[in-house]
């Protein structure tokens, strides 16, 4: 399908006239900067050719690869490299209850694969595994330095936050007037909204010789950069120059401020709960944007999995027709879950279903008739288990519990979320999504430190966790494998990070309507896997009959079609001016950088404390 849209995009868009300052990075040349043998083996066991030019040719693109692409290619190829090696090992090793139960012939495949795969492996893969090796082989291995040992998606080209010439973080930026609260939503990003901050009016020459510097909270969002008003002389004149009006500084929310309005706000018992225990149990860093989220938009609360849309846990309701109407976060009491077990001796295995009649509508089958889905429906037994408290019905469907402590997080992530788009920081969905994403991971890691313990998530939720606290570089790999995906794609692995997609998009600023055609295209090829990957796993579990499956798959291979054949022939204008995007990029990649700095010194902190334990 890839060749397909790259054929077509070479064909029938026709590159624009390029501009005489538009940088366009030149080919990589290897001549010049000779590859290593790791370099040569990821290039050319993935569909690169090394020509006899230096040239590094893209098969599947049919185009030679950038020299300002080749770093975060080579980190994204080892990543994908290190990903597939521990899925193999970790393969080998569930297929018995112990590691220590191995066979020699297993033990021996595992040995092999990490000596494979030792060059691309971090600090973290090389411990687990160095009880495999003898000592005269770990001082062998050892000898080998590590490549790549952290995703370049997320640390490679965002600044650092505290850089002096980077710009606030949403902590730190001022809070929005409240006399702009439409939410606006996004086409892109159903969960994200776009909203363009109040601008401050341009201010004659004349009436900025007397006129005051602003206050920073007079600032508007928009204005990214730290400003510092210079300082100019006084000016002797007899005409007294009115300055022009600033808008009203508005004032700084307070963890008591919070308090009160959730107090006194419109919310039920269970969602005034909810809030709280965020307001006091959150991490630091979103408090500020937590707070003018909630007093500015007064998100509402609704307890209802089949409002959630295609998400298990959470979602988010807008009304398009009435954009001034608060937003609804949607929370879902227990999955809806069945159980299939997979040969004779294996344990069964929970497939968790969408209660939302919209998301089956998009696949294009009829929800299933299952008594869980059913709130009348008397359970014919109730259990304990992973999930919570489990209903069980007479049709052996399933629904869990979800905990006040895991709802809670959700709520969190949701509003961040909310906050972000509100305030202008939306431009990359995997920025965003990283940013709420380690709010939400830093207060799980705060409740299991309290507790002492993780069964207030659920298996899905306490497993994410596990990797995050104790293999953060295999969990980055997994997670922006798995946000790259069909299913989800929050991450774009041909644009990287927000920052490399904003210099991405500077070198082909020439040629933007050729860039959004083959976005549009790959999107729809998109949709169409992440049905069919879908249908295959409900006629997997058996809840759909395999010929309405197949209708539907060739429903979305005709959409798809359609939407290739409408695209091409009217290529899609460039949605927005370079200058927004980039700076919308920009601002992007500081709150991804200050995602990867939190995450960074709560680990550093944890070191510390360990190393006081002992």
């Amino acid at each position: 399908m890839t060749c397909v849209v790259i054929a077509v995009c070479a064909l029938l868009a026709t590159p624009g006239a390029p501009r005489a300052a538009a940088y366009i990075s030149p080919a990589y040349d290897a001549k010049i900067a000779p590859l290593d043998d790791l370099s040569r083996e990821l290039l050319t066991g993935n569909g690169y050719a090394l020509n006899e030019d230096g040239r590094v040719w893209d098969k599947i693109n049919e185009s030679a690869v950038a020299r300002d692409d080749m770093p975060f290619l080579l980190s994204r190829l080892a990543s994908a490299r290190r990903l597939r090696a521990l899925l193999q090992i970790n393969a080998v090793i569930t297929r018995y209850d112990s590691e220590k139960n191995l066979t020699p012939q297993d033990k021996e495949a595992v040995r092999e694969l990490v000596r494979q795969n030792w060059i691309v492996f971090g600090i973290v893969p090389r411990r687990d595994f160095r009880p495999y090796f003898s000592l005269q082989e770990l001082e062998s291995l050892d000898r080998i330095p590590p490549r790549f040992e952290k995703m370049s998606a997320v640390l490679m080209t965002d600044p650092a936050i505290d850089s002096p010439t980077a710009a606030p973080p949403p902590t730190a930026l001022p809070v929005v007037p409240a006399t702009v609260k439409p939410w606006l939503p996004t086409l892109s990003t159903p969960e994200l909204g776009v909203f363009r901050p109040w601008t401050p009016p341009v201010v004659s020459s004349a009436a900025a010789v007397t006129a005051p510097p602003p206050s920073p909270a007079t600032i508007a969002v928009a204005t990214v950069a730290v400003v510092t008003p210079p300082v100019v002389p006084a000016i002797a004149t007899t005409t007294a120059i009115t300055p022009a009006p600033q808008p009203p500084a508005p004032a700084v929310l307070t963890a008591a401020d919070y308090e009160e309005f959730v107090a006194n706000g419109p919310y039920s018992k269970e969602g005034r709960a909810l809030l709280e225990l965020i307001g006091k149990r959150a991490p630091d860093f979103c408090l500020p944007l937590l707070h003018r989220t909630v007093v500015g938009l007064i998100p509402q609360i609704v307890f209802d999995g089949s409002r959630t849309g295609a998400s298990l846990r959470a979602g988010l309701v807008h009304d398009v027709a009435n954009p001034l109407t608060p937003p609804t976060i949607t929370l879902s009491p227990g999955p809806v879950m069945v159980s299939v077990k997979k040969g004779l001796f294996a344990e069964r295995s929970d497939t968790l279903l969408p209660e939302s009649l919209q998301a089956w509508s998009e696949l294009g089958v009829a929800r299933p008739d299952l008594d869980a889905f059913a709130t009348e429906k008397t359970p014919s037994s109730v259990e304990n288990g992973p999930w919570g408290s489990v209903r069980v019905y007479p049709d052996a469907s399933r629904r869990g519990t979800y905990s006040t402590f895991e709802q809670a997080g959700e709520l969190l992530e949701q509003i961040l979320l909310l906050g972000l788009a509100q305030e202008g920081f939306n431009s990359s969905p995997y920025a965003a999504r990283r940013w709420a994403r380690t709010a939400r991971l830093l207060f799980s890691a705060r409740l299991q430190e309290e507790f002492g313990q993780v069964a207030f998530l659920d298996p899905d939720r306490r497993t994410e966790l596990g990797g995050w606290r104790d293999r953060s570089a295999e969990e980055d790999d997994l997670t922006i494998a798995s946000w790259a995906g069909s299913r989800v794609q929050i991450y774009d692995p041909r644009r990287g990070p927000p920052l490399a997609e904003r210099a991405r998009n500077q070198r082909q600023d020439s040629d933007c309507s050729r860039e959004a055609l083959v976005a549009s295209l790959v999107e729809a090829a998109r949709r169409r896997a992440r049905r069919v990957g879908i249908l295959e796993t409900l006629i997997e579990v058996k809840l759909i009959d395999p010929n309405s499956a197949k209708e539907s798959a060739k429903i979305a291979e005709a959409e798809e079609a359609t939407a290739r054949a409408r695209l091409t022939s009217s290529p899609p204008a460039c949605a927005t001016s370079s200058t927004d995007r980039a700076e919308g990029l920009r601002r992007s990649g500081l709150i991804a950088a200050e995602a990867a700095r939190v995450e960074r010194a709560w680990r550093e902190s944890k070191r510390e404390g360990d190393s006081h334990a002992r």
